[in-house]
């Protein structure tokens, strides 16, 4: 509850709907994860509803800061000042939201990981340690067993439960925090290409669910990073392009349109078979013959040469990496793979 007071508060001090609405995310927000950490025998129940009201808080406050914003503008039009602020103010809550989704499905990755570790000693035998207690112990020890014990419980009621929500919760706000950090990015550094290797590894926390990603298992877990970079730098690239092109940049340069938007155009299509064969080599692990990667690699060097695109050139300093990288992990399953037989 502090700390939704503060957060609202120090960000939106005249706002007071929207203070309410971040006050109650911030605190559905540390339920859920009190939950998370100290569950009980009612927490699996309510962590669903509790998690579908901070999700439905998002719009509700996008909604009330439309409307304020119309509101004003009816008015009259509003100062330079007020739009500044207007506009640092919905950025301030995209923000929050983002770091929520990221706090959420980060929670959830851990617990499922320790529900996926647990079956797992099921499978091989071993007991549980949860349940195990010595005499002698001290009370401390007594106590975080007696906290492992009831985590153990929460665990095995969820999967009596079918366990099916927890991934598909943890996946829904993965791709909230990823869609929100995109819309950041455009705003605060108007879609920097580099940024995107920071925001990626947010890609990292997803999992394997029967809703959105069937597939996906810890084998495919760089699958969604290599994927989002290549996708990102290829609509970048294409955005940029058609901005020089309007903006009348290909003639500073001396091209025609028509040779310049090819040129750049055919920049960022070289790139493609790379990429492709890393995303296949992610997804399946299968080794590929190094005559396709011999073949596909040489057509990233034109691009870093004669693209006019910076995230042409991006694409393909990053498709070369991802081949030498490829080369070197097949080699590497290769030869463990001959020792073995």
């Amino acid at each position: 509850v502090g700390s939704g007071i503060y957060i609202a508060a120090e960000f939106f001090p005249a706002d007071i709907p929207l203070q309410i609405v971040t006050l109650v995310a911030c605190v559905c927000t540390c339920i859920i994860l009190l939950f998370f950490q100290q569950p009980s025998s009612t927490s699996p129940r309510w962590i669903p509803f509790l998690y579908a009201l901070v999700m439905s808080l998002l719009p509700i406050g996008l909604l009330i800061h439309a409307v304020e914003q119309g509101g004003a503008s009816r008015w009259g039009t509003p100062s330079v000042d007020e739009v500044a602020a207007m506009k640092e103010t919905q950025t301030s809550f995209i923000g929050l939201f983002a770091c929520i989704c990221v706090l959420l499905s980060f929670a959830i990755k851990l617990k499922l990981s320790a529900i996926a570790r647990q079956h797992a000693q099921k499978r091989r035998g071993q007991p549980s340690r949860a349940g195990t207690v010595r005499y002698g112990y001290s009370s401390a020890r007594q106590r975080k067993t007696t906290s492992n014990t009831s985590s153990a419980k929460w665990n095995r009621q969820v999967a009596g439960m079918g366990g099916e929500w927890m991934p598909v919760m943890g996946n829904v706000s993965v791709f909230v925090a990823m869609g929100l950090s995109l819309v950041l990015n455009l705003r605060l550094t108007e879609g920097s290409n580099t940024s995107i290797f920071a925001l990626a590894p947010i890609l990292l926390l997803l999992n394997e669910d029967i809703l959105l990603l069937k597939g996906l298992g810890d084998k495919q877990r760089y699958f969604p990073l290599a994927v989002t970079v290549a996708v990102y730098l290829a609509m970048n690239s294409s955005i940029h392009l058609m901005e020089m092109v309007r903006q009348g940049q290909n003639q500073v340069l001396g091209f025609t349109h028509w040779t310049f938007t090819l040129k750049n155009t055919a920049a960022i299509v070289f790139t493609f078979p790379s990429h492709y064969l890393f995303s296949a080599f992610l997804w399946d692990g299968l080794r590929r013959s190094d005559m396709s990667l011999l073949c596909a690699t040489p057509l990233n060097v034109p691009p870093l040469f004669l693209a006019d695109v910076s995230g042409a050139r991006w694409l393909a300093g990053v498709a070369i990496i991802e081949a030498v990288v490829q080369y070197f992990v097949s080699r590497h399953i290769h030869i463990a793979g001959l020792k073995r037989v």
